[in-house]
């Protein structure tokens, strides 16, 4: 893959561009855009295209609503989630699209919060077609419910869920169900068979191993290799 660094107002951006014009664009929020060199240089480069978006406050820019720490000692999730959104729409997402084209196929995928972000932002925006939750913190307050209770805005679309086999051993009582909503939340978008359909599966290890593989193996399902 051809890469092209940006700042999109502000944002450093990675673009991936494939060695053909492709019509799926796969966006991946990061704290660090090298994060995915790894995962996309060992991938077959013409399938589709990608965007690494440097996000630089987690806990706000990824989260849906206030809700209390996850560990003691860290500071509160803010919740700022749909102003972030909104800017990618707003700023970032033509910026990468001047280079890349105008997909047919828009996706956006993440790992742990970025994963939340990336479901959150696939129910609420109708173009996103694809969504990758990697390790996704959908243990977050109030989460489950929302989800569970409405359908995303797109008219159809496939959507990856996946966790390690060990994240859920854990003393954190917040997170020790994860797999058991990411089931229910896939088994929820699955029930409306004929728009989308999910994947849901454990891999070996806890939240901090095998990230490289982990998104190659959610790339891989959401572009159909």
């Amino acid at each position: 893959m051809e890469i092209i660094d940006i700042n999109a107002a502000g944002t450093p951006v990675r673009v991936f561009l494939p060695a053909e014009k492709s019509d799926t664009l796969l966006y991946f929020p990061v704290s660090d855009a090298d994060s995915m060199n790894g995962v996309l240089s060992a991938m077959d480069d013409s399938s589709f295209a990608a965007a690494a978006i440097v996000c630089d406050d987690w806990d706000s820019q990824l989260t849906p609503w206030p809700a209390p720490a996850a560990f003691r000692g860290n500071s509160d999730f803010a919740g700022n989630a749909d102003s972030y959104l909104d800017r990618l729409y707003s700023d970032i997402f033509p910026e990468v699209e001047k280079i890349t084209g105008v997909p047919e196929f828009r996706g956006i995928a993440g790992y742990s919060l970025a994963g939340l972000f990336s479901l959150y932002a696939f129910y609420k925006r109708k173009d996103l077609r694809l969504c990758g939750c990697v390790s996704g913190s959908v243990w977050y307050d109030g989460f489950e419910d929302w989800a569970l209770e409405r359908l995303p805005a797109a008219e159809s679309g496939s959507v990856f869920f996946s966790l390690g086999n060990r994240e859920e051993k854990t003393r954190n009582t917040r997170m020790q169900h994860t797999g058991e909503m990411m089931r229910k939340i896939s088994d929820h978008l699955n029930s409306e068979e004929e728009r989308f359909e999910a994947s849901f599966r454990y891999t070996s290890g806890t939240h901090f191993d095998g990230y490289e593989d982990r998104m190659r193996e959610c790339i891989s399902w959401l572009i159909g290799e």
